[in-house]
Order: structure tokens, then sequence, then C-alpha cells
């Protein structure tokens, strides 16, 4: 989805208009300075390149038109009177306390001795969630992947058409990957802050953690699943996050 203004700019790049001729459009229709609006041009030309095609390198009759006026929106179909969503956008369940990790920078109580909800519990919760219009569901702890049934959870959660979002500094098992990658996990975040492994251990107060994590991230990209990383920067490695950086672009994160 773009912004309705998005879609008019798009629109007029139908391959006679040249961005000169478009940013005078758009001052017009916007009641906007040219100045203004040619920056905005050459802004919207220089990210969406790739998207971008000269019209000369296209077989002849492939060109599509559109109608800018299409994606005008009418304000007599915009209701602004209603403050309040009709049903949740999200729901962030924490599912347990328990933890791998004991990292010397965490806010959360390891309570392992408190009762999770149980597994079917939560699916009634999402099922429910599901019927009103719940379309995100954050997993949150300790660490959810310390459940044994929290893929099975997963997998509830997407059959239910609602969007998982979680992470964890679980050493997942190649097979353990591959089931995420069955059920249809799109995402999943890895707690990483530091390359070096004396200091990855340091924080998370776990021995070999760096060592036990790159693997999963490696695993995690082999099979198709997008990794992203969440990095907590203290006095401990706070110089190290260049190295982070690199070391992350390696693994494909």
């Amino acid at each position: 989805y773009v912004h309705p203004s998005y879609a008019v700019t798009m629109a007029l790049f139908d391959g006679k208009k040249s961005p000169e001729d478009i940013a005078e459009i758009l001052s017009y229709i916007n009641s906007t300075s040219l100045e203004n609006t040619v920056k905005f041009v050459e802004n919207f030309i220089s990210k969406n390149s790739e998207y971008l095609v000269e019209v000369s390198i296209l077989p002849p009759g492939s060109v599509r038109k559109y109608d800018p006026l299409k994606f005008v929106m009418n304000i007599e179909d915009v209701d602004l009177s209603k403050k309040r969503l009709i049903a949740p956008l999200s729901l962030v369940m924490l599912v347990t306390n328990k933890c791998r990790t004991n990292c010397i920078y965490c806010y959360a109580e390891r309570n392992e001795g408190k009762q999770a909800l149980p597994f079917s519990h939560i699916n009634e919760i999402i099922s429910e969630a599901a019927e009103v219009g719940v379309s995100l569901t954050t997993f949150s702890g300790g660490d959810p992947f310390m459940r044994k049934d929290f893929i099975d959870i997963l997998e509830h959660t997407i059959n239910m058409d609602i969007v998982p979002t979680t992470s964890t500094k679980c050493a997942l098992s190649e097979e353990q990957i591959e089931r995420l990658a069955e059920i249809g996990l799109k995402r999943l975040q890895i707690s990483l802050d530091s390359p070096e492994p004396a200091t990855a251990d340091f924080l998370t107060k776990t021995r070999n953690y760096l060592g036990s994590v790159i693997p999963v991230i490696q695993n995690l990209v082999k099979v198709g699943i997008k990794v992203e990383t969440n990095s907590v920067i203290t006095p401990y490695n706070v110089y190290q996050v260049p190295k982070l950086i690199e070391k992350l672009i390696e693994l494909g994160v």
C-alpha cells in the first residue's frame, strides 16, 4: 500500500512527462511552491529508482497508463468523526517467564516458578483475537521459545491469518528452523549485542552465546526466514557496534 499522493505521483510517470513537467503538475494540484515540489520529485525518483524504467526499452504496447484521478480520495468517503478503532490492531502475549540467558541489562522478572497460560487457553485467545479483527500478535517473555509448544502456537497464529512477531536467544536446532519455515513464519528477531565472544558471554551471562546463535541466524537465512536483530547498547559494547554491523551484514541479516 502507498499513500494516495504517492500513487498520484507514480501515475504521472507515464513515459511522456519529464520530471519537470510532473513537478509543475504537482505544484499546481497541491498548491505548493515549485521549488519544494521539484525537491519532492527528485527525492521520489531517488527513493523509487528500482521501480522506474526508461520507456524506450519497453516492448511496443506494454506501457500501462494510470489515471491519477483514480487515486484521489473523495472527501465525502473519508469519515473523521470516529475517534476510536472498531477493533484492536494487535495483541501482545507474555507466554513464559523462562529464559535461556540471564542478561545483565534485562528488566524482565525471571520467576520461572510462575504458571504460564496453558497451550489450549493461548490458542483460544488467538482464535478470539482473529474473530474481532486483530492482525498482529507479539509474543513476549522471558523467551517464548523456552516453551516446547511455542512453534505449535505460532502455527495456530499463522493459520488464523494473524502475523506473529517474536524474538529469541535460544539455540534453535535445524529441525526447529525447518519447522518454522514449514508453518510459514516470515521473520524472526535474534538478540545479539556483540561480535566479540567474551563480551557476548558477559552481557548474557551465558557460555558461548555468540557461537550458539550464529548458526541459528545462518540456518534461518538458508530457509528463507528474514532475520532481524536487536542489540542493547551499553558501555561494555558501544565501541563494538561498527564491527557488529559488519558481522550482521556478512551473516545476511
